[in-house]
């Protein structure tokens, strides 16, 4: 490749690393149709380069406060989806499955790392630019996904044309991640022009003028982008190569194993008539076939559009709602969990209960609706502070050989009543989370007193302190209970 040097490795690079080879060479530009008119050349690093970068991207991983993965079509292109960009004959991601249909492609090596990276406390986010729901299938939590362009697996999430406006509420939410993001793992994306490009646009401009305090963005990518000269790392890599690299940089450990379905059709869940979180409420989710169901998502493109429940298939339910979707297996399993701030779809009357302490009956309600397609709220009492389970900030370890990574999360269970929490680690700013499990992850060479200010659903505001334990690592090396009033 005939650039400079940060072109070729990215501002954190090497310059006597060797540029990377042209190995497939195209006259066509990579995506004309939205303006980028880079030639699709495809090119790879010498395998020794290739090994140096991925040490370096492991220990811009570690350092991270909050990395995020921004993922485009090449991310899924060795599952065999197609994606727009690769335009040379002999290109070196031809090699793909033949599958009947995309909706039936399964996870990728790379999306496996990346769920590895997330279970180990590596990966905050996940922006997803594709439909596919692979990263869901391989096992990434739904509830720190963001498809931003629409998806296959979530009725209330229709495929976004190039002509028409992002949804709200994500959009509101990837801007959140935008500012928070200070480490970007950009895969498999050409940098085309699209809105979700700030994902990775905006920790590079910030790493150019703090590069201390902000690690930037990392591209990992065949193709050239408009964004090159501008990263911290730059790496020329088929992804499944460079994610098993990564994997084993990390010591992570990458499970293949398929996504079990659930056993049944029928889900108790914390969430309101309208299919909002509220830990006050019980709902039954019925997803047997024939269970008339809408859309509650305000904002939505079709909120209100009602329809019925067809029937399951491998990754989950198919439901017909003016037009036959798929809903994954996933909503209805972190649902049961509470980890989700809305569901995608609900029964047109629900059955709620209210939660209340054991030592009382509950409440049956069952909402009714002015409309077939405007659920109404059910009344739900306000459930008692002693209906909370245990309250805990609880703590992992693990000794680095730069310091110590630690994570302080809430208490499964205690997620549903919380809204957000305000984390202050030991000498530095305050950092907001808003998704459950609320973690906040460091690497320091030292301990001290976290701080928390916790804010319950209920608009109540409690105050906590853990003091760190560096001494022996583990998934759970401590933990502190929440007071509570």
């Amino acid at each position: 490749m005939d650039a400079s040097w940060e072109t070729c490795h990215g501002f954190r690079g090497r310059p006597e690393w060797s540029s990377p080879r042209l190995v497939a060479r195209s006259d066509q530009a990579n995506r004309a149709d939205t303006g980028n008119h880079t030639v699709a050349n495809e090119y790879l690093d010498d395998t020794d380069v290739l090994s140096a970068k991925m040490r370096v991207v492991a220990d811009l991983v570690r350092r991270s406060h909050f990395c995020t993965a921004y993922t485009g079509a090449g991310l899924s292109r060795s599952a065999g989806i197609p994606d727009y960009a690769s335009k040379a004959a002999n290109s070196v991601a031809n090699s793909t499955p033949t599958i009947r249909n995309s909706l039936d492609a399964q996870p990728t090596y790379a999306h496996h790392v990346l769920t590895a990276m997330e279970r180990a406390g590596f990966l905050h986010h996940f922006v997803q630019q594709n439909h596919d729901g692979l990263p869901q299938k391989a096992g990434f939590p739904q509830s720190k996904i963001n498809e931003i362009h629409g998806a296959w697996f979530d009725p209330s999430n229709p495929v976004v044309q190039f002509s028409e406006s992002l949804r709200r509420d994500l959009f509101k939410w990837m801007c959140e991640t935008e500012t928070q993001t200070d480490l970007c793992l950009c895969l498999g994306t050409s940098l085309s022009g699209m809105n979700a490009d700030r994902c990775a646009y905006t920790p590079a401009s910030r790493s150019m003028e703090d590069p201390d305090g902000v690690l930037g963005t990392i591209i990992i990518n065949i193709q050239r982008t408009p964004l090159d000269a501008r990263c911290a790392l730059r790496v020329w890599g088929k992804l499944d190569d460079c994610m098993r690299l990564l994997a084993q940089n990390l010591g992570v450990a990458v499970s293949t194993a398929p996504l079990e379905l659930p056993p049944t059709d029928v889900f108790y869940v914390p969430y309101d008539s309208y299919g909002k979180l509220d830990p006050r409420c019980r709902m039954t989710l019925d997803l047997r076939p024939g269970a008339s169901v809408v859309i509650p998502v305000s904002g939505a493109k079709n909120e209100g559009q009602s329809g019925v429940v067809v029937g399951r298939n491998h990754d989950g339910w198919t439901v017909d709602i003016a037009h036959r979707r798929c809903l994954g297996s996933w909503w209805a399993t972190e649902a049961e969990r509470g980890s989700l701030p809305q569901l995608p779809i609900i029964n047109i009357r629900p059955h709620i209960e209210t939660v209340v302490p054991q030592t009382a009956a509950s409440t049956t309600t069952a909402a009714t609706t002015t409309s077939p397609t405007s659920p109404a709220r059910a009344t739900a009492a306000v459930a008692p502070r002693a209906a909370m389970p245990a309250a805990l900030i609880v703590q992992s370890h693990s000794a680095r050989s730069n310091g110590h990574r630690w994570s302080v999360v809430l208490s499964e269970g205690f997620c549903p009543f919380v809204l957000r929490v305000t984390w202050l680690p030991p000498n530095e700013p305050a950092v907001d989370v808003n998704a459950a499990p609320f973690a906040l992850t460091r690497t320091t060479t030292a301990g001290g007193v976290v701080r928390a200010q916790i804010h319950l659903r209920d608009g109540s505001v409690l105050q906590c302190e853990h003091e760190l334990v560096l001494a022996r690592d583990g998934p759970s090396v401590a933990s502190t209970p929440v007071p509570l009033p």
